[in-house]
């Protein structure tokens, strides 16, 4: 969008910046007191993109020359409230765009210059989606009539002067001003996500497994499979237990399974008996991999060593399973050992997550309870690598269903690498940055929110999504404060005059 950080005063004079008259009609409509207006019926505009457009501004104020408008552009959505205001107001034949181009919306007001758009309304060469309310007409009219100068990435001063130099000046709009309906959002099938690493921690195996649900049928990619279902699928999601007992487990009424039948599943993970009719288990692969007990061989190398890298356990055979369409989904056990505690990670190729990933979690948190009793070691983080996590079409609607009824809200979490305490001293603001125990780590300080939470980014000081939002709002009112004169309390509400 045409968009800045702060809103700001329209410039009024050669000396602030861009000669602005005097206009009484609502334009431009959208994002008004965010762009630097100046005469309705030049042909320049210009995109500054993450350049302050303070700083064009005040450069063509000292040289008293006028322009119709100067925005930002940070989001490649902008183009589209770009055109919209172009359209009620089509004097504009000169659209330059200049400065740093982070988001790559420069680039994509190029191409649709340059390409225009396809049939699905994808500026081409690009991602970017023009709204449908927006008539191909106009956009087509809008690549012929308006000059897009690329000048990104450059000292714009001088190019700017000259192509503001060479520009004509019209009476007359080149199209007929339209309004467009506003659009209406759009619900993919799939949310935008990073695709692959996604991470869900928590205490308890239940409530992790509501999170599984809502991150595949929220981010799931839709595909087929290898088997007669289509599938949801995310690419190496990330589940870490952190406080299940298995001995007292919290059953949650939205398992699919009862205690009988967990106890029915728990020797085919745990021993090596063999069960009729089935082909292999996952404990006869671990307890008897042609001969060898291997969870016995870890427990030995740990208590040997409990510093060793090399306690793993293995199930795929490759002369059995590298054409095998029933190969083992559990392929591999890993354990290592941090201040006597035993961290077990364990990588599952492919996991039905809606079926079998809470069985599969408590059957290897049993096992990891041996491991550690035997090796005499406290119990750590079970973490599951399930690298194709998927939901099967037939359970969408039930894993809708239960997240409808059994979701829910945000809950508070402490975040491992911390908690802060904000104060306001000595003219800036400080944020300590204290260990879980209380103990104080770190001080970050600065005069601006952003300033001190940049610091704190490079710093890795944060590791929960909630935690960074509480501590930008708490610094945010911090800046606030300090530049108002008032009194910062962390946690407590600003108290404004009347």
């Amino acid at each position: 969008m045409m968009l800045v950080c702060q809103r700001e005063s329209i410039l009024q004079n050669s000396s602030q910046g861009v000669l602005i008259k005097s206009m009484k009609q609502a334009w431009p409509k959208y994002f008004n007191d965010l762009l630097i207006k100046g005469d309705p019926k030049s042909p320049i505009g210009i995109v500054s993109l993450w350049l302050d457009k303070r700083n064009i501004a005040n450069m063509l104020g000292n040289k008293n020359i006028e322009v119709s408008l100067i925005g930002q552009l940070y989001s490649k959505d902008g183009i589209n409230w770009i055109l919209r205001n172009i359209f009620l107001n089509p004097f504009i034949r000169k659209l330059i765009i200049c400065g740093e181009d982070k988001s790559g919306s420069g680039e994509a007001l190029v191409l649709l210059s340059k390409n225009g758009i396809d049939n699905n309304r994808t500026v081409i060469g690009s991602s970017v989606y023009l709204h449908d309310e927006i008539e191909k007409e106009y956009i087509e009219a809008f690549r012929k009539n308006v000059e897009v100068i690329d000048l990104r990435g450059e000292n714009p001063t001088e190019k700017i002067l000259e192509e503001i130099s060479n520009a004509s000046k019209s009476d007359s709009p080149w199209i007929e001003p339209k309004e467009f309906p506003e659009a209406i959002l759009h619900s993919p099938e799939t949310m935008p996500s990073e695709q692959c690493g996604f991470k869900i921690e928590g205490e308890k195996m239940g409530d992790i497994w509501l999170k599984i649900l809502d991150t595949i049928m929220r981010f799931g990619n839709v595909k087929k499979s290898q088997h007669s279902s289509d599938q949801r699928e995310v690419v190496n999601l990330i589940s870490v237990i952190t406080g299940e007992n298995v001995d007292a487990i919290v059953w949650k009424p939205y398992f699919l399974f009862t205690k009988e039948e967990l106890q029915n599943y728990l020797p085919q993970v745990l021993t090596k008996n063999p069960i009729p009719n089935v082909e292999y288990t996952y404990g006869q692969r671990l307890r008897d991999h042609d001969g060898i007990d291997q969870i016995k061989s870890i427990i030995e190398d740990l208590k040997k060593t409990p510093y060793s890298r090399r306690a793993v356990a293995v199930t795929w055979k490759v002369a059995k399973d590298h054409n095998n369409q029933h190969a083992p989904c559990l392929d591999l056990i890993q354990c290592l050992v941090q201040d006597n505690k035993l961290f077990f990670t364990a990588y599952i190729r492919s996991n039905d997550m809606f079926r079998a990933w809470p069985m599969n979690a408590l059957a290897l948190l049993h096992l990891q309870k041996t491991i550690a009793e035997e090796g005499k070691f406290k119990i750590g983080p079970l973490t599951i690598i399930s690298s194709s996590a998927h939901i099967y079409s037939d359970c969408w609607n039930d894993a809708k269903n239960i997240l409808e009824k059994y979701g829910e809200s945000a809950a508070c979490r402490f975040d491992p690498r911390g908690n802060f305490v904000i104060n306001i001293e000595g003219g800036k603001i400080k944020a300590k940055q204290l260990s879980s125990s209380g103990q104080q780590i770190f001080e970050f300080s600065g005069k601006t929110a952003r300033e001190v939470f940049d610091s704190i980014c490079i710093n890795q000081g944060v590791s929960l999504i909630e935690h960074a939002f509480d501590l930008g709002a708490e610094l945010q009112k911090a800046e606030i404060a300090l530049k108002q004169g008032m009194t910062y309390a962390q946690d407590q509400f600003l108290k404004f005059d009347k």
